[in-house]
Parts: structure tokens; C-alpha cells; sequence
């Protein structure tokens, strides 16, 4: 069964009657009371969840996931979550924590696959017990050094997915952080979502991004990866082939850089584009990308849009295309003419040599 408690405070007391043992999931929203400011609303909010997590053990022993959201939630509510150790998914929004209680939860709950949280203020901590045994998925936002702070102390964590949502910070931040994702978890990471700002890049001189993603290129079994750091990334065409070789399981990547082909293993791909340069498409027939979806400016001058869609199918022939404005509407409207155009006349040639 699953509930979810989602009102302004008071607390109603109804609520407790269905906390039974077949309760598996269960997400807890106090809104502010209308009208109220926040000093007298925030004991309220409290009060409400210590009374619901103290029952929670003997009441719904087989909950298996928490999502709370609470703008003024006391930390001192952590030590009811650590008595909830048939937890495989948790989700605290709001509340800042740090790395210390952040490991203290991962030892506590050794069931826990999903957690979902916000990280400030952590210091290396170092555990003879190793927390998060059992994490597959980390979404976690915060400063990247107190990300990466996190990352370092997971030394048992067989992490798959991991989301990490920045604030603005410096390139040799974000360097760190990739060296702890490849140091930490080369042998199970499948899926990296990282987006910051770096205020140490310009427009005017924006560094390699193939320099600076160095580390996780290491990670060989990564099938998704997105990065968005927004205008400060210089990619060339033959960043592709480095990303191509170092990720051959690649099914999808989401970047911002100017137009280029993706490696040939994917499949879907987001891109942010400039109109396609004035030279002739490199020959990729072959390519398997089904899904495209990009932004750009207005196609200059207007007639060019046969042009582009013209070069969109000589290098991905496959792709369904959902394209902006500007022109781009008419570039995807002519895609799929182009493509029984080029099946037709293949059959005509085929038909010819037998």
C-alpha cells in the first residue's frame, strides 16, 4: 500500500490509523501554514513528523519507501529515520545535511538501494563501518566539494546511477569530483547526471571538454552520461571519438557543445547546436541514432532549411527528429521525405544489380 500526506500543517490524526504492516511506501509533504510565518510554523511541522516517525517502526515495519518534504525539518529527526532499516528508497528534501550524519544514516540503513538528498558543510569523516552497502542511485545536490567529500567516504557503495545537482564552483572542483566518481565506482557506474555552473569559464575562452571530463572517460561501463555546464564547454568533433572509444556501452548522452556527429553506439541524443557549417557532411549511413531533439538559432537565410535537413539525413538516417523554431520546424517535416526518397531509390539499385 501506499500513502501520501500532503497538507498544510495541522496535523491530522487520522493519518495514523493507516499506518499498518502493509504500508511499503509512504511521502509526507507539510506545506506552511497559510498566513503564518515560518518561527511559528516550524515547531508545528516538527512535532507533526516526530509523532508520525515514532510510530513508524511498530506501525509499518515493512516500509520500504520515505519521501519527506519539509522546509524546517530538525536534523534531529534523522536518528527516528535510522530505526526505519527495511528502507530501499529515501528521499529527504530540504533539510541540509552533512557528511557525518549522512553516513550514519548509510550505516543504519543497510537495505537502502535509492537515496535522494541535499549535502552541505562536509568535512572528511573516515568509518571503520562502511555505509551505503547496498546504493545502486545517489541524487545529490549541494557544493561539489562537498559532494565529492561524500563520494570519497562511499567506499562499499556499488553505485549505478548518480545525479549530482552543483552550485557554481571552479573546473579544478569539477576535476575532483570526476577523479572520486572514477576512483570510487569504475566497476558498476552506469548512468553520470552532473550540472553546475563553473565561474572560472568564459565564453571568450572556455576549456577542452574532453580535458575536463578526463576522469569518467575511464569509467568503461557507463551507458548514460549527461553534463550540463552552460557556455562553458569547447568541444570538437573529435572529442566524439575519444568518448566513442572510452565509452563503448554509450546509449546516451546529453551535452552542450556545437554540431557534430555523436559515437555510433547511440542511440538517442540532446543536443544545443549552431546551424551546421558550409562544407560537406563526413559519411556516417551507418549511424543508429533514432531519437534526435536540438535548439539553434533561426536557420540564415531561410532557404537553407533543405540544405540542413539534407545534412541531418546523411549523417543520422534513422532519426525521428523533434527540432525548435527558426526554420528547424521545416528542416524535421522534410526528413522523412528524404528518407523514402533514399529507401526508394536504394531498392531501384538493388532491383538493378539483381
Amino acid at each position: 500500500m501506499s500513502l501520501r500526506w500532503d497538507q498544510a500543517l495541522p496535523l491530522d490524526l487520522s493519518l495514523f490509523a493507516l499506518l499498518t504492516p502493509s504500508l511499503h511506501s509512504l511521502d509526507v509533504s507539510l506545506a506552511l501554514r497559510p498566513g503564518f510565518p515560518p518561527d511559528l510554523t516550524s515547531a508545528p511541522a516538527n512535532n507533526a513528523l516526530r509523532a508520525l516517525l515514532c510510530v513508524l517502526r511498530s506501525g509499518a515495519p515493512d516500509l520500504q519507501l520515505l519521501r519527506l518534504s519539509c522546509p524546517f525539518m530538525e536534523i534531529s529527526l534523522l536518528s527516528f529515520i535510522r530505526e526505519l532499516t527495511g528502507l530501499k528508497t529515501l528521499d529527504i528534501q530540504y533539510a541540509m545535511l552533512n557528511a557525518r550524519q549522512l553516513l550514519d544514516l548509510g550505516i543504519s540503513l543497510p537495505n537502502l538501494l535509492h537515496l535522494r538528498v541535499l549535502v552541505a558543510d562536509s568535512t572528511q569523516v573516515g568509518s571503520l563501518v562502511k555505509p551505503f552497502i547496498s546504493l545502486e542511485s545517489l541524487d545529490v545536490a549541494g557544493a561539489l566539494k562537498d559532494v565529492t567529500r561524500l563520494l570519497l567516504e562511499m567506499t562499499a557503495s556499488p553505485l549505478k546511477t548518480v545525479r549530482i545537482h552543483g552550485v557554481v564552483s571552479q573546473r579544478k572542483v569539477f576535476s575532483t569530483l570526476c577523479t572520486a566518481l572514477d576512483r570510487q565506482f569504475s566497476a558498476s557506474l552506469l548512468h553520470v547526471d552532473i550540472t553546475c555552473t563553473l565561474s572560472d569559464c568564459t565564453a571568450e575562452t572556455p576549456p577542452r571538454f574532453i580535458k575536463l571530463i578526463e576522469p569518467i572517460l575511464h569509467l568503461q561501463r557507463l551507458q548514460k552520461v549527461a553534463l550540463n555546464t552552460p557556455g562553458c564547454m569547447n568541444v570538437r568533433d573529435d572529442d566524439f571519438l575519444v568518448m566513442a572509444q572510452s565509452w563503448p556501452a554509450l546509449t546516451h548522452l546529453d551535452i552542450h557543445h556545437d554540431f557534430a556527429p555523436p559515437p555510433p553506439s547511440i542511440h538517442s541524443l540532446a543536443i544545443t547546436v549552431e546551424p551546421p557549417p558550409d562544407v560537406e557532411p563526413p559519411l556516417v549511413l551507418s549511424h543508429k541514432l533514432r531519437e534526435l531533439q536540438f535548439t539553434g538559432p533561426p536557420i540564415e537565410p531561410a532557404g537553407n532549411t533543405v540544405e540542413v535537413a539534407e545534412y541531418l539525413d546523411h549523417i543520422f538516417p534513422n532519426i525521428e527528429a523533434d527540432l525548435g523554431h527558426g526554420g528547424w520546424e521545416q528542416v524535421a517535416s522534410m526528413l522523412p521525405i528524404l528518407k523514402r526518397v533514399r529507401r526508394a531509390e536504394m531498392a531501384r539499385v538493388l532491383r538493378a544489380i539483381g
